[in-house]
């Protein structure tokens, strides 16, 4: 009998899969028992078996129980952790601060300013990418590293609005704006466009 394997076909015969010890030698031994435990669960296992970069993801959203079994999240968390322009100013402590502010829900809240946390993650990405060079980029980076509701809920806000505005057109963020007369010294998570 003669077998051709389809090159479109995504079984890989020849990779054997990675043991639940080789997937989990990147997390500190303090967090292995929630790990295997977390582990267990079939559909976290397999996101795992697929990718066990998302170790170092899960290590980093470890705060976070319920979020960081969610395979998702966890490759959110895991480009954000390959994205230079993020580890820059993110470290991954302050990452981990972030997933776990009880403040960020699941779902989105009407009325609240909030993105559910995937959005707000890629809300971040998108920030310190395209943002750096605008002034009041490191006062905008400070407060999402600030873990404080009323804090959180300004950022999370602003960074949905600034999505909408070219880097090129804003011209200020959160700094002391002088406009018309009108001088507003603590203006938070404002912009001045060009």
């Amino acid at each position: 009998m003669l077998w051709v394997h389809n090159i479109y076909c995504p079984i890989d015969f020849g990779k054997e899969k990675p043991s639940l010890d080789d997937i989990a030698a990147g997390v500190p031994a303090s967090l292995r028992k929630d790990f295997e435990a977390d582990f267990k669960d079939e559909k976290f296992a397999e996101a795992m078996m697929a990718n066990p970069d998302l170790a170092k993801a899960w290590t980093v959203a470890h705060g976070n129980p319920t979020l960081r079994k969610n395979a998702s999240l966890l490759e959110k968390v895991d480009g954000l952790l390959k994205n230079k322009n993020v580890t820059d100013v993110i470290d991954e402590e302050a990452l981990a601060r972030i997933i776990s502010t009880k403040f960020h829900p699941e779902k989105t809240s009407p009325g609240y300013g909030f993105v559910n946390l995937e959005r707000h993650l890629d809300n971040i990405e998108n920030f310190v990418t395209n943002y750096k060079d605008v002034p009041g980029f490191e006062k905008m980076v400070n407060d999402i590293k600030n873990p404080y509701w009323a804090m959180q809920k300004g950022v999370t806000h602003a960074l949905e609005n600034i999505r909408a505005y070219p880097p090129a057109s804003v011209k200020k963020i959160d700094m002391t704006i002088d406009e018309d007369g009108i001088i507003c010294d603590t203006c938070r998570f404002d912009l001045e466009f060009d």
